[in-house]
């Protein structure tokens, strides 16, 4: 059997409906951490993204699928295998409209702190970073921080909290990776996952 490690959430979503195609069949699982597709051989695990590598690592999945933004705050060094036309965003600096191009980078708020280190270490900046664990907006306009680093999508978030983009600095998408340690028994199972998704996914229910 095929362990895939999911990351729960609208990645999820996304991976299965590429895969099904059947919204219908998933209603019944959706408070399942653990789905089984008999048919394929799989059996699919729902962690939180952040926990995917480490599933992968102490070898309780074969293979993951995951943004490539937990990769690299997690300086994972899993193997990847495949680009996933999913999840597509991008990581940003990000300020208070009225500050843009005027605010000195003093204190930075963000869900990536390592990211976020490796940036300004990289621009010679030596920025404060403070880490939360979501809502970032709020350091910025509580006056914690100056500005924010985070993944940004149709920006519609930033602009309800007064914020823009002030730098895009790289893509985010999600990727098909693999445990370093996975057994050479799985490659063809994972050769048809691949070639599953390349296709776009066949049209069955799992179970």
């Amino acid at each position: 059997m095929l362990r895939i490690a999911l990351a729960k959430g609208r990645l999820q979503e996304d991976f299965l409906d590429l895969i099904y195609q059947n919204q219908g069949s998933m209603s019944q699982n959706k408070r399942s951490l653990r789905l089984t597709d008999r048919l394929r051989n799989w059996e699919i695990l729902l962690p939180k993204s952040q926990d995917v590598p480490q599933y992968l690592d102490m070898g309780m999945a074969d293979i993951g699928v995951v943004g490539k933004d937990v990769l690299l705050e997690c300086k994972s060094n899993l193997k990847e295998v495949m680009d996933l036309e999913l999840g597509r965003c991008k990581m940003v600096i990000a300020g208070p409209t009225e500050n843009k191009g005027k605010v000195k980078y003093r204190t930075v708020a963000t869900k990536y702190p390592n990211i976020a280190k490796d940036i300004f270490k990289n621009k010679g900046i030596d920025a404060e970073i403070i880490y939360l664990q979501g809502s970032v907006e709020l350091a910025v306009a509580t006056g914690i921080a100056d500005i924010i680093v985070d993944i940004v999508q149709t920006g519609t978030t930033l602009k309800e909290n007064g914020l823009v983009v002030y730098e895009e600095l790289f893509d985010i998408n999600a990727k098909l990776v693999v445990s370093n340690a996975i057994s050479s028994r799985k490659f063809a199972m994972i050769d048809s996952l691949i070639n599953e998704l390349q296709r776009g996914g066949e049209r069955c229910e799992y179970i």
